[in-house]
């Protein structure tokens, strides 16, 4: 895991404003970046509670997260909402899909955008429900291979015709993440 204060990439100070899930080496990896990001956000990431949920439809998977606080007894999602969505079988003809049981887990990586260093990191366990809803929807995805203008127009769909928040309500699985 990286660490808080150092540079997500050495040598590298400037990203987009983005949300990444990534899967590479027995790893997974949801990355944050943001610029003006506030106090509340960082400990938000770095302390509070995170629900995640995946969102499957015409063979895309969303990886949906959210960080909640309570105040006044009333939650309020801090950071979240926006989707990222998942392709197994867009990247440079190989394809990363979880290995047997292994169930590694979740690192969290919060980096302000316009300086590239790391503001908060976590560490969250994925339960076996989650882990294998998730493996299995990577396996159908690859098993369902399709060209890459047919997969960003059914993004395109999918993100008129579901918000995020009937995402969240049409989820396969959802869980409170601990740590």
């Amino acid at each position: 895991m990286k660490t808080v204060g150092e540079p997500y990439v050495p040598g590298k100070s400037n990203w987009p404003n983005s949300m990444e899930y990534f899967y590479h080496e027995k790893l997974h990896e949801l990355r944050i970046f943001l610029d003006d990001l506030k106090e509340n956000e960082i400990n938000a990431v770095q302390n509070d509670p995170c629900e995640l949920g995946i969102f499957i439809h015409q063979y895309v998977i969303f990886f949906l997260f959210k960080f909640v606080i309570y105040t006044d007894s009333k939650p309020q999602v801090i950071l979240g909402g926006e989707c990222p969505h998942l392709s197994y079988t867009i990247t440079q003809g190989e394809k990363h899909e979880p290995e047997g049981d292994e169930m590694s887990p979740l690192n969290i990586h919060l980096v302000d955008a316009k300086s590239g260093i790391i503001k908060a990191t976590r560490l969250i366990t994925l339960s076996e429900d989650f882990f294998n809803t998730f493996k299995n929807a990577i396996k159908e995805q690859n098993d369902n291979e399709t060209d890459k203008e047919t997969f960003f127009n059914n993004i395109k769909k999918i993100y008129t015709e579901y918000p995020p928040n009937a995402m969240w309500e049409n989820a396969t699985i959802c869980l409170l993440a601990k740590d």
